[in-house]
């Protein structure tokens, strides 16, 4: 599998989530909104709604195509989406010795609705939203 440059903390990471998943699948943990990934098969496509969430890929690779645009992230890059997006995702350079490890947190859309109101932000009127 590709030799990635991953810190130690991604590596802490990455067995946490080894350790709290065991089998391929999306785990929900007890703290609310945080859900853990395994996968060790590449996957295709997965069709989707992406939710306000943040996700953070421990192990291995995932490919996000959103539009016409398409985004590769692994244990250097992170996905933040603000808003729903409607995308295709793929999960790649995995295997059964080397699993697909994220972890993805819910964003709850009222709190980040109500920072965005306090910060008293410049209108962004004509702006593009930016990957």
């Amino acid at each position: 599998m590709p030799d990635y440059q991953t810190n130690t903390e991604t590596r802490l990471l990455a067995r946490l989530i080894e350790q709290n998943t065991g089998k391929d699948g999306i785990y929900k943990t007890s703290i609310p909104r945080l859900y853990l990934m395994r996968s060790s098969q590449p996957i295709d496509t997965i069709h989707a709604v992406y939710d306000p969430s943040v996700c953070m890929v421990a192990q291995g690779r995932k490919r996000v195509i959103a539009g016409e645009t398409i985004h590769h992230y692994d244990s250097n890059q992170y996905l933040v989406s603000t808003v729903d997006i409607p995308a295709v995702g793929q999960i790649i350079d995995v295997s059964p010795d080397y699993p697909f490890l994220c972890l993805k947190y819910d964003l709850d859309p009222v709190m980040i609705s109500s920072l965005i109101v306090d910060a008293e932000l410049p209108d962004p009127h004509g702006d593009q939203p930016v990957p």
